[in-house]
Protein backbone atom coordinates (compact mmCIF):
# COMPACT_ATOMS: atom_id res chain seq x y z
CA UNK A 1 0.00 0.00 0.00
CA UNK A 2 3.01 2.28 -0.43
CA UNK A 3 2.30 5.81 -1.65
CA UNK A 4 -1.36 5.62 -0.66
CA UNK A 5 -2.18 8.84 1.18
CA UNK A 6 -4.90 8.97 3.81
CA UNK A 7 -6.05 12.25 5.32
CA UNK A 8 -7.33 11.86 8.89
CA UNK A 9 -9.32 14.77 10.31
CA UNK A 10 -10.07 14.83 14.04
CA UNK A 11 -9.86 17.55 16.69
CA UNK A 12 -8.83 14.97 19.29
CA UNK A 13 -5.04 14.58 19.34
CA UNK A 14 -5.32 11.06 20.78
CA UNK A 15 -7.42 9.95 17.81
CA UNK A 16 -4.95 11.49 15.38
CA UNK A 17 -2.16 9.54 17.05
CA UNK A 18 -4.21 6.33 16.84
CA UNK A 19 -4.76 6.83 13.10
CA UNK A 20 -1.05 7.41 12.53
CA UNK A 21 -0.13 4.30 14.51
CA UNK A 22 -2.68 2.00 12.84
CA UNK A 23 -2.14 3.24 9.28
CA UNK A 24 1.63 3.62 9.27
CA UNK A 25 1.89 0.03 10.46
CA UNK A 26 0.21 -0.99 7.18
CA UNK A 27 2.47 1.23 5.07
CA UNK A 28 0.02 4.05 4.38
CA UNK A 29 1.22 7.64 4.24
CA UNK A 30 -0.86 9.39 6.89
CA UNK A 31 -1.66 13.10 6.90
CA UNK A 32 -3.49 14.48 9.93
CA UNK A 33 -5.24 17.76 10.66
CA UNK A 34 -7.55 18.99 13.39
CA UNK A 35 -10.43 20.76 11.60
CA UNK A 36 -12.69 20.65 8.58
CA UNK A 37 -11.46 24.05 7.44
CA UNK A 38 -7.87 22.83 7.49
CA UNK A 39 -8.80 19.69 5.56
CA UNK A 40 -10.58 21.63 2.81
CA UNK A 41 -7.62 24.00 2.46
CA UNK A 42 -5.16 21.10 2.40
CA UNK A 43 -6.98 19.42 -0.51
CA UNK A 44 -6.19 22.37 -2.77
CA UNK A 45 -2.48 21.59 -2.75
CA UNK A 46 -2.18 17.96 -1.64
CA UNK A 47 -3.46 14.85 -3.42
CA UNK A 48 -4.94 12.18 -1.12
CA UNK A 49 -6.64 8.86 -1.75
CA UNK A 50 -9.09 8.62 1.16
CA UNK A 51 -10.35 11.01 3.83
CA UNK A 52 -11.37 9.92 7.33
CA UNK A 53 -13.57 12.56 8.99
CA UNK A 54 -14.71 12.73 12.59
CA UNK A 55 -18.37 13.69 12.69
CA UNK A 56 -18.07 16.01 15.72
CA UNK A 57 -15.51 18.79 15.43
CA UNK A 58 -15.35 22.43 16.38
CA UNK A 59 -16.13 24.84 13.53
CA UNK A 60 -17.12 22.92 10.41
CA UNK A 61 -18.15 19.44 11.57
CA UNK A 62 -17.50 16.23 9.67
CA UNK A 63 -20.85 16.19 7.87
CA UNK A 64 -20.47 19.79 6.66
CA UNK A 65 -16.89 19.10 5.59
CA UNK A 66 -18.00 15.99 3.69
CA UNK A 67 -20.80 17.87 1.91
CA UNK A 68 -18.42 20.71 0.98
CA UNK A 69 -15.81 18.35 -0.44
CA UNK A 70 -18.34 16.27 -2.40
CA UNK A 71 -19.89 19.44 -3.86
CA UNK A 72 -16.54 20.32 -5.50
CA UNK A 73 -16.40 18.56 -8.89
CA UNK A 74 -12.66 17.96 -8.41
CA UNK A 75 -13.26 15.79 -5.37
CA UNK A 76 -16.72 14.28 -6.00
CA UNK A 77 -15.19 10.80 -6.35
CA UNK A 78 -12.80 11.08 -3.42
CA UNK A 79 -13.79 8.33 -0.93
CA UNK A 80 -14.75 9.60 2.52
CA UNK A 81 -15.24 7.60 5.71
CA UNK A 82 -17.19 9.29 8.49
CA UNK A 83 -16.33 8.36 12.09
CA UNK A 84 -19.44 8.44 14.28
CA UNK A 85 -20.14 8.07 17.96
CA UNK A 86 -20.91 4.53 19.10
CA UNK A 87 -24.37 3.20 18.17
CA UNK A 88 -25.63 6.51 16.75
CA UNK A 89 -27.72 5.28 13.82
CA UNK A 90 -28.97 8.80 13.09
CA UNK A 91 -25.36 9.89 12.53
CA UNK A 92 -24.88 7.05 10.08
CA UNK A 93 -27.99 8.09 8.18
CA UNK A 94 -26.80 11.70 7.99
CA UNK A 95 -23.35 10.54 6.87
CA UNK A 96 -24.76 8.82 3.80
CA UNK A 97 -26.93 11.83 3.00
CA UNK A 98 -23.83 14.05 3.21
CA UNK A 99 -22.15 11.86 0.58
CA UNK A 100 -19.93 9.61 2.69
CA UNK A 101 -18.88 6.30 1.15
CA UNK A 102 -18.68 4.42 4.44
CA UNK A 103 -18.61 4.87 8.20
CA UNK A 104 -17.00 3.44 11.32
CA UNK A 105 -17.94 3.94 14.96
CA UNK A 106 -15.81 4.88 17.92
CA UNK A 107 -13.97 3.37 19.67
CA UNK A 108 -11.84 2.85 16.56
CA UNK A 109 -10.88 -0.78 15.98
CA UNK A 110 -7.81 -1.39 13.84
CA UNK A 111 -9.24 -4.36 11.95
CA UNK A 112 -12.46 -2.56 11.04
CA UNK A 113 -10.59 0.59 9.99
CA UNK A 114 -8.13 -1.24 7.76
CA UNK A 115 -10.85 -3.44 6.31
CA UNK A 116 -12.97 -0.45 5.31
CA UNK A 117 -9.96 1.25 3.71
CA UNK A 118 -8.98 -1.86 1.74
CA UNK A 119 -12.53 -2.25 0.45
CA UNK A 120 -12.58 1.34 -0.78
CA UNK A 121 -9.23 0.94 -2.53
CA UNK A 122 -10.46 -2.28 -4.13
CA UNK A 123 -13.73 -0.62 -5.09
CA UNK A 124 -12.22 2.35 -6.86
CA UNK A 125 -9.01 0.70 -8.14
CA UNK A 126 -7.15 3.95 -7.97
CA UNK A 127 -3.84 5.52 -7.13
CA UNK A 128 -4.54 9.07 -6.00
CA UNK A 129 -7.44 11.33 -6.81
CA UNK A 130 -6.59 13.74 -9.65
CA UNK A 131 -5.26 17.11 -8.56
CA UNK A 132 -7.19 20.31 -9.13
CA UNK A 133 -5.52 20.85 -12.50
CA UNK A 134 -6.44 17.43 -13.83
CA UNK A 135 -9.66 16.44 -15.54
CA UNK A 136 -11.81 14.18 -13.43
CA UNK A 137 -12.53 10.94 -15.24
CA UNK A 138 -15.26 8.52 -14.34
CA UNK A 139 -14.20 6.20 -11.54
CA UNK A 140 -14.12 2.65 -12.85
CA UNK A 141 -16.58 0.28 -11.30
CA UNK A 142 -14.99 -2.51 -9.35
CA UNK A 143 -14.41 -5.73 -11.21
CA UNK A 144 -17.44 -7.95 -10.77
CA UNK A 145 -20.23 -5.34 -10.56
CA UNK A 146 -21.98 -6.83 -13.59
CA UNK A 147 -23.85 -9.18 -11.21
CA UNK A 148 -23.19 -12.25 -13.33
CA UNK A 149 -22.90 -15.59 -11.54
CA UNK A 150 -19.61 -15.82 -9.66
CA UNK A 151 -18.88 -12.07 -9.79
CA UNK A 152 -17.79 -10.26 -6.63
CA UNK A 153 -19.78 -7.26 -5.47
CA UNK A 154 -18.33 -4.65 -3.11
CA UNK A 155 -15.28 -6.83 -2.52
CA UNK A 156 -17.36 -9.14 -0.34
CA UNK A 157 -20.42 -10.79 -1.91
CA UNK A 158 -20.15 -13.52 -4.55
CA UNK A 159 -23.26 -13.47 -6.74
CA UNK A 160 -24.99 -16.85 -7.07
CA UNK A 161 -28.21 -16.06 -8.94
CA UNK A 162 -30.92 -13.46 -9.49
CA UNK A 163 -33.96 -14.09 -7.29
CA UNK A 164 -36.35 -11.22 -8.12
CA UNK A 165 -36.14 -8.16 -10.35
CA UNK A 166 -38.52 -5.22 -10.61
CA UNK A 167 -38.40 -1.55 -11.57
CA UNK A 168 -37.15 -0.51 -8.13
CA UNK A 169 -34.68 -3.16 -7.01
CA UNK A 170 -33.16 -6.56 -7.62
CA UNK A 171 -32.66 -9.42 -5.18
CA UNK A 172 -29.71 -11.78 -5.56
CA UNK A 173 -28.68 -14.88 -3.71
CA UNK A 174 -25.05 -14.29 -2.74
CA UNK A 175 -22.31 -15.77 -0.56
CA UNK A 176 -20.66 -13.62 2.09
CA UNK A 177 -16.92 -14.19 1.61
CA UNK A 178 -16.17 -12.45 4.90
CA UNK A 179 -17.70 -15.32 6.87
CA UNK A 180 -15.81 -18.55 7.40
CA UNK A 181 -18.67 -20.70 6.08
CA UNK A 182 -19.52 -18.40 3.13
CA UNK A 183 -22.99 -17.75 4.54
CA UNK A 184 -25.82 -17.26 2.07
CA UNK A 185 -27.39 -13.80 2.06
CA UNK A 186 -30.04 -11.99 0.07
CA UNK A 187 -28.48 -8.95 -1.61
CA UNK A 188 -30.99 -6.18 -2.35
CA UNK A 189 -29.64 -3.84 -5.03
CA UNK A 190 -30.86 -0.30 -5.83
CA UNK A 191 -29.31 1.70 -8.67
CA UNK A 192 -29.52 5.25 -7.35
CA UNK A 193 -28.40 6.73 -10.68
CA UNK A 194 -31.63 5.43 -12.22
CA UNK A 195 -33.96 5.78 -9.26
CA UNK A 196 -33.12 9.36 -8.34
CA UNK A 197 -34.67 10.65 -11.58
CA UNK A 198 -37.96 8.80 -11.01
CA UNK A 199 -38.05 8.72 -7.23
CA UNK A 200 -36.54 11.80 -5.53
CA UNK A 201 -37.41 10.32 -2.12
CA UNK A 202 -35.49 7.09 -2.82
CA UNK A 203 -32.56 7.82 -0.52
CA UNK A 204 -34.88 8.69 2.36
CA UNK A 205 -36.76 5.43 1.85
CA UNK A 206 -33.54 3.43 1.56
CA UNK A 207 -32.14 4.91 4.74
CA UNK A 208 -35.44 4.42 6.54
CA UNK A 209 -35.60 0.76 5.54
CA UNK A 210 -32.04 -0.01 6.55
CA UNK A 211 -31.76 1.93 9.77
CA UNK A 212 -35.22 1.10 11.04
CA UNK A 213 -34.68 -2.60 10.41
CA UNK A 214 -30.99 -2.90 11.31
CA UNK A 215 -31.78 -2.39 15.01
CA UNK A 216 -34.51 -5.04 15.05
CA UNK A 217 -33.91 -8.50 16.48
CA UNK A 218 -36.93 -10.79 16.30
CA UNK A 219 -37.35 -14.30 14.97
CA UNK A 220 -40.21 -13.19 12.69
CA UNK A 221 -38.34 -10.25 11.14
CA UNK A 222 -35.64 -10.73 8.51
CA UNK A 223 -32.23 -9.66 9.82
CA UNK A 224 -30.04 -7.07 8.10
CA UNK A 225 -26.31 -7.83 8.09
CA UNK A 226 -24.77 -5.03 6.03
CA UNK A 227 -25.70 -1.81 4.24
CA UNK A 228 -23.83 0.59 2.01
CA UNK A 229 -23.26 1.89 -1.49
CA UNK A 230 -20.85 0.97 -4.25
CA UNK A 231 -20.31 3.48 -7.06
CA UNK A 232 -23.85 4.85 -6.80
CA UNK A 233 -25.40 1.42 -6.21
CA UNK A 234 -27.00 1.20 -2.78
CA UNK A 235 -27.39 -2.25 -1.27
CA UNK A 236 -28.68 -4.18 1.71
CA UNK A 237 -27.34 -7.62 2.66
CA UNK A 238 -29.92 -9.51 4.68
CA UNK A 239 -30.87 -12.92 5.96
CA UNK A 240 -31.55 -15.37 3.11
CA UNK A 241 -34.94 -17.11 3.26
CA UNK A 242 -34.83 -20.39 1.38
CA UNK A 243 -38.57 -20.57 0.77
CA UNK A 244 -40.94 -18.13 -0.95
CA UNK A 245 -43.52 -15.52 -0.10
CA UNK A 246 -47.04 -16.13 1.18
CA UNK A 247 -48.29 -14.70 -2.11
CA UNK A 248 -46.37 -17.34 -4.05
CA UNK A 249 -47.60 -20.08 -1.70
CA UNK A 250 -51.27 -19.14 -2.19
CA UNK A 251 -50.83 -18.94 -5.96
CA UNK A 252 -49.28 -22.41 -5.93
CA UNK A 253 -51.40 -24.28 -3.37
CA UNK A 254 -54.59 -22.24 -3.00
CA UNK A 255 -56.24 -21.23 0.24
CA UNK A 256 -54.71 -22.38 3.52
CA UNK A 257 -56.18 -24.75 6.12
CA UNK A 258 -57.02 -23.63 9.66
CA UNK A 259 -53.78 -24.79 11.27
CA UNK A 260 -51.63 -22.88 8.75
CA UNK A 261 -53.80 -19.78 9.02
CA UNK A 262 -53.55 -19.73 12.81
CA UNK A 263 -49.78 -20.20 12.74
CA UNK A 264 -49.38 -17.48 10.10
CA UNK A 265 -51.50 -15.05 12.11
CA UNK A 266 -49.65 -15.84 15.32
CA UNK A 267 -46.18 -15.29 13.82
CA UNK A 268 -46.94 -12.03 11.99
CA UNK A 269 -48.89 -10.69 14.96
CA UNK A 270 -45.82 -11.38 17.14
CA UNK A 271 -43.74 -9.27 14.75
CA UNK A 272 -46.30 -6.43 14.86
CA UNK A 273 -46.34 -6.56 18.65
CA UNK A 274 -42.53 -6.36 18.72
CA UNK A 275 -42.59 -3.35 16.37
CA UNK A 276 -45.28 -1.70 18.48
CA UNK A 277 -42.96 -1.90 21.48
CA UNK A 278 -40.44 0.12 19.47
CA UNK A 279 -43.02 2.62 18.25
CA UNK A 280 -42.63 1.42 14.64
CA UNK A 281 -45.44 0.90 12.12
CA UNK A 282 -44.55 -1.35 9.19
CA UNK A 283 -47.25 0.14 6.90
CA UNK A 284 -46.90 -2.43 4.13
CA UNK A 285 -47.90 -5.83 5.50
CA UNK A 286 -49.11 -7.94 2.58
CA UNK A 287 -48.65 -11.49 1.24
CA UNK A 288 -45.61 -10.53 -0.84
CA UNK A 289 -43.84 -9.17 2.27
CA UNK A 290 -44.35 -12.31 4.35
CA UNK A 291 -41.73 -14.96 3.65
CA UNK A 292 -42.05 -18.62 4.63
CA UNK A 293 -38.81 -20.58 4.64
CA UNK A 294 -38.35 -24.25 3.81
CA UNK A 295 -38.85 -25.21 7.47
CA UNK A 296 -42.09 -23.24 7.81
CA UNK A 297 -40.75 -20.24 9.73
CA UNK A 298 -42.53 -16.96 8.96
CA UNK A 299 -40.49 -13.78 8.39
CA UNK A 300 -41.66 -10.22 7.80
CA UNK A 301 -39.63 -8.29 5.20
CA UNK A 302 -39.45 -4.93 3.40
CA UNK A 303 -39.36 -1.98 5.79
CA UNK A 304 -39.22 0.65 3.04
CA UNK A 305 -42.39 2.34 4.30
CA UNK A 306 -41.88 1.67 8.01
CA UNK A 307 -41.48 4.63 10.31
CA UNK A 308 -41.95 5.85 13.84
CA UNK A 309 -45.59 6.26 14.86
CA UNK A 310 -45.19 10.04 15.23
CA UNK A 311 -43.11 10.54 12.06
CA UNK A 312 -45.01 12.44 9.40
CA UNK A 313 -45.73 11.01 6.00
CA UNK A 314 -43.63 12.15 3.04
CA UNK A 315 -46.31 11.98 0.36
CA UNK A 316 -49.39 10.02 -0.63
CA UNK A 317 -47.38 8.33 -3.40
CA UNK A 318 -45.09 6.95 -0.73
CA UNK A 319 -47.94 4.83 0.60
CA UNK A 320 -48.80 3.16 -2.69
CA UNK A 321 -45.53 1.87 -4.03
CA UNK A 322 -46.87 -1.57 -3.18
CA UNK A 323 -50.35 -2.90 -3.88
CA UNK A 324 -53.19 -0.93 -2.20
CA UNK A 325 -55.13 -4.16 -1.69
CA UNK A 326 -54.08 -4.45 1.96
CA UNK A 327 -53.85 -0.78 2.96
CA UNK A 328 -55.85 0.40 5.98
CA UNK A 329 -58.53 3.12 5.68
CA UNK A 330 -56.54 5.59 7.79
CA UNK A 331 -53.48 5.13 5.55
CA UNK A 332 -55.67 6.33 2.68
CA UNK A 333 -57.57 9.03 4.52
CA UNK A 334 -54.88 10.39 6.87
CA UNK A 335 -51.57 8.46 6.89
CA UNK A 336 -50.33 10.32 9.97
CA UNK A 337 -52.98 8.45 11.98
CA UNK A 338 -51.35 5.09 11.20
CA UNK A 339 -50.33 2.97 14.20
CA UNK A 340 -50.10 -0.72 15.09
CA UNK A 341 -53.85 -1.08 14.45
CA UNK A 342 -53.08 -0.17 10.82
CA UNK A 343 -50.70 -3.13 10.60
CA UNK A 344 -53.37 -5.30 12.25
CA UNK A 345 -55.84 -4.25 9.54
CA UNK A 346 -53.36 -5.19 6.82
CA UNK A 347 -52.68 -8.52 8.52
CA UNK A 348 -56.43 -9.13 8.67
CA UNK A 349 -56.77 -8.48 4.93
CA UNK A 350 -53.79 -10.78 4.34
CA UNK A 351 -55.38 -13.56 6.41
CA UNK A 352 -58.65 -13.11 4.52
CA UNK A 353 -56.72 -13.54 1.27
CA UNK A 354 -54.85 -16.59 2.61
CA UNK A 355 -58.15 -18.15 3.71
CA UNK A 356 -60.12 -17.47 0.52
CA UNK A 357 -57.62 -16.91 -2.29
CA UNK A 358 -58.99 -13.43 -3.02
CA UNK A 359 -58.99 -9.98 -1.41
CA UNK A 360 -62.15 -8.61 0.23
CA UNK A 361 -61.75 -5.33 -1.70
CA UNK A 362 -60.63 -6.16 -5.23
CA UNK A 363 -62.36 -3.78 -7.63
CA UNK A 364 -61.67 -3.24 -11.29
CA UNK A 365 -59.84 0.04 -10.64
CA UNK A 366 -57.68 1.57 -7.92
CA UNK A 367 -60.57 3.89 -7.04
CA UNK A 368 -62.86 0.88 -6.53
CA UNK A 369 -60.32 -0.73 -4.19
CA UNK A 370 -59.89 2.45 -2.15
CA UNK A 371 -63.64 2.98 -1.89
CA UNK A 372 -63.96 -0.58 -0.68
CA UNK A 373 -61.48 -0.02 2.14
CA UNK A 374 -63.15 3.24 3.11
CA UNK A 375 -66.84 2.45 2.79
CA UNK A 376 -67.77 -1.14 1.84
CA UNK A 377 -68.09 -3.89 4.46
CA UNK A 378 -66.57 -7.13 3.14
CA UNK A 379 -68.40 -10.45 3.09
CA UNK A 380 -67.67 -11.99 6.53
CA UNK A 381 -64.96 -14.65 6.46
CA UNK A 382 -67.30 -17.03 8.32
CA UNK A 383 -69.54 -17.04 5.22
CA UNK A 384 -66.66 -17.58 2.80
CA UNK A 385 -65.07 -20.33 4.95
CA UNK A 386 -67.79 -21.66 7.30
CA UNK A 387 -65.68 -24.72 8.21
CA UNK A 388 -63.02 -22.59 9.89
CA UNK A 389 -62.92 -21.99 13.66
CA UNK A 390 -65.59 -19.42 14.49
CA UNK A 391 -63.35 -17.55 16.93
CA UNK A 392 -60.73 -17.22 14.20
CA UNK A 393 -63.10 -15.92 11.52
CA UNK A 394 -64.67 -13.48 13.98
CA UNK A 395 -61.21 -12.23 14.89
CA UNK A 396 -60.29 -11.65 11.24
CA UNK A 397 -63.56 -9.81 10.62
CA UNK A 398 -62.78 -7.55 13.60
CA UNK A 399 -59.22 -6.97 12.39
CA UNK A 400 -60.55 -5.45 9.16
CA UNK A 401 -63.05 -3.10 10.78
CA UNK A 402 -62.93 0.39 9.25
CA UNK A 403 -62.54 2.11 12.64
CA UNK A 404 -59.31 1.52 14.54
CA UNK A 405 -60.93 1.31 17.95
CA UNK A 406 -63.05 -1.66 16.83
CA UNK A 407 -60.00 -3.72 15.89
CA UNK A 408 -58.39 -6.05 18.45
CA UNK A 409 -54.92 -5.28 19.76
CA UNK A 410 -51.94 -7.62 19.52
CA UNK A 411 -52.47 -9.09 23.00
CA UNK A 412 -56.10 -9.95 22.26
CA UNK A 413 -55.17 -11.52 18.93
CA UNK A 414 -52.46 -13.57 20.60
CA UNK A 415 -54.90 -14.89 23.21
CA UNK A 416 -57.49 -15.84 20.57
CA UNK A 417 -54.87 -17.58 18.43
CA UNK A 418 -53.47 -19.56 21.33
CA UNK A 419 -56.93 -20.96 21.97
CA UNK A 420 -57.39 -21.57 18.23
CA UNK A 421 -54.09 -23.45 17.97
CA UNK A 422 -54.93 -25.56 21.05
CA UNK A 423 -58.30 -26.55 19.62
Amino acid sequence: MANKKILCVDDDITCRMIYQAYLSEEGYETIVCSSGEEAIELLHHTDVDIIILDINMEGINGLETCSTIKADFRFKDLPIIIVTAANQKEDVKRSFIAGADDFISKPIRQGELLGKIEILFSKYQMGSVPSKSQKIAAVPTEKGCDFSKGSLFNGRYTIQKLLISNCRSRLYLASDTWTSSQNSVTLKIFDHSILKSTDPKFLQRFLRETYQQSDLDHRNIVKIYDIGQCDGIYFIAMEYISGGSLEELIEETGRLPQESLSLLAHEVNAAIHYLQGRNIVHRDIKPANIMIDSEGYVKLVDFGLARQHNEHTISIQNQFFATPLTVSPEMIDNPDDANSKSDIYSLGITLYYAATGFYPHNGATLVDVIRGHLFSPPVPLSIERPELCRDFTTMVDCMIEKEQEKRPNCMTISAILEESIKS
